[in-house]
């Protein structure tokens, strides 16, 4: 008789945090300038994937900060672009075209046999 090893609780993803549940909460009256976090937060989605739609043109920050600088985003105008399902398609494809891109380059280097993290030998 061959014994069946107990499964251990089920992974639950996407579960917010009490940060992401009270600031959600404040839907009423939300700061006028909102974090990448605070964005990905109401896009329901990964904070790294802002950077993504930056760069796609689906987000526009406030002031012109560097690349690597910390950016802000108009809670009024990220609230209006979610209110239209055609940008909320275009956001989807947008990362998961990052994502593909990503994992194509990953494949790559690591064909070439490049180290991850070091892509700069790819060229």
């Amino acid at each position: 008789m061959t014994k069946v090893a107990p499964r251990g609780p089920p992974i639950q993803r996407n579960i917010m945090s009490d940060q992401q549940r009270y600031f959600l909460s404040l839907c009423r009256k939300f700061p006028a300038r909102l974090s990448v976090e605070q964005v990905a937060w109401l896009l329901n989605c990964a904070p790294q994937n802002i950077r993504i739609l930056v760069r796609a043109g689906l987000l526009k920050p406030l002031g012109d900060p560097p690349e690597n600088g910390e950016k802000v985003f108009s809670a009024d105008e990220i609230l209006e672009l979610t209110k239209s399902r055609t940008w909320l398609v275009k956001v989807t494809n947008a990362i998961h075209r990052g994502h593909s891109l990503k994992n194509q380059t990953r494949k790559t280097a690591k064909l070439k046999g490049i180290v991850p993290g070091n892509l700069s030998q790819a060229e």
